[in-house]
């Protein structure tokens, strides 16, 4: 089958004219009556009714569709045919270890939807607490990172620049406090009422959102007293005592281990600072084509959301 008496075909159904497609394909009339009489004896069946004016038959119409489909899978094809054959380049990424938030899954999302729209870029992630970002750049074992909350100025301080992710879904953030505690009682819990909280941290869960709402609260000039557990989960969040909290973004509220705590609530922090945002960072002196094609690909999320 002729993929060009295809097309001409389709192009016959808007005009029902052999001489306006016959124009519009740049071939002669009889050429054009010789390549759908081809194609009718291909498929067996009539495909136009020859009788004034000309109409396509129910076989006719069915082609149209089912060419329009071909069409598009041959260009879809050329191009992913193309973009394979196109050299390859790796990013190295490190997303955010902490889990139950709603920035991890966005920038899962993000970096994957940035790969079907490369396909020559292969991804290779890795999972990173916040602290541990500035490190990975150092050591060449990462090229950017997703981050949430905020940026940690220490990694700043170390030339790491960090690019804001439009549409990232920002979320409150939130104490995870005892019922007996005073905070439990607030209607509202502001920055103020913070000062000489005793914050615990799993080093595996929770030290990249609150290392980044320390930093937050050290803006406010409030003072905490934190300690970093290296127990496992479950015996951290057992261990928890009644004048200690902790802090994270409110999409964590409805885990497992946020319900079957009977006896602490969570407070959202009403505060316009208070939020989970998302970045992505970045070394300005490493230059690739992969990050080239990232922040490409950043700019045109930008463009988008700002024309929405």
């Amino acid at each position: 089958m002729e993929l060009s008496y295809l097309q001409e075909y389709v192009v016959f159904s808007r005009y029902l004219s052999m001489a306006e497609t016959a124009r519009q394909m740049h071939i002669s009339q009889p050429a054009l009556s010789h390549h759908i009489a081809a194609l009718e004896r291909e498929f067996g069946v009539p495909l136009v009714n020859h009788e004034l004016p000309l109409s396509l038959t129910r076989a006719g119409k069915l082609l149209v569709t089912r060419a329009n489909e071909i069409d598009s899978l041959v260009g879809k094809t050329l191009e992913e045919v193309r973009a394979a054959g196109q050299t390859e380049y790796e990013l190295k990424v490190a997303l955010p270890q902490t889990t139950g938030l709603a920035g991890r899954y966005f920038l899962e999302r993000l970096f994957s939807d940035f790969a079907k729209a490369y396909p020559q870029v292969h991804l290779r992630t890795v999972r990173l607490t916040a602290e541990s970002v500035a490190k990975a750049f150092a050591d060449d074992t990462i090229d950017c990172a997703g981050v949430v909350v905020c940026p940690l100025l220490s990694d700043m301080e170390q030339g790491i620049r960090f690019r804001r992710v439009v549409g990232f879904p920002v979320v409150q953030l939130a104490l995870w406090v005892d019922k007996t505690n005073p905070l439990a009682t607030l209607d509202e819990i502001r920055w103020s009422d913070l000062h000489d909280l005793k914050m615990p941290m799993a080093s595996n869960y929770s030290l990249a959102c609150h290392r980044a709402a320390e930093q937050l609260m050290a803006e406010h000039g409030i003072k905490t007293t934190s300690r970093v557990s290296g127990e496992s989960l479950s015996d951290f969040m057992n261990s928890y005592q009644p004048d200690e909290v902790s802090l994270f973004d409110m999409s964590s509220a409805d885990t497992m281990w946020c319900k079957i705590s009977r006896e602490r609530v969570c407070k959202p922090i009403c505060e316009p600072d208070a939020i989970s945002d998302g970045y992505v960072a970045l070394r300005p002196d490493r230059d690739t084509e992969a990050l080239a094609l990232l922040n490409e690909y950043l700019d045109s999320l930008a463009r988008e959301y700002a024309d929405a």
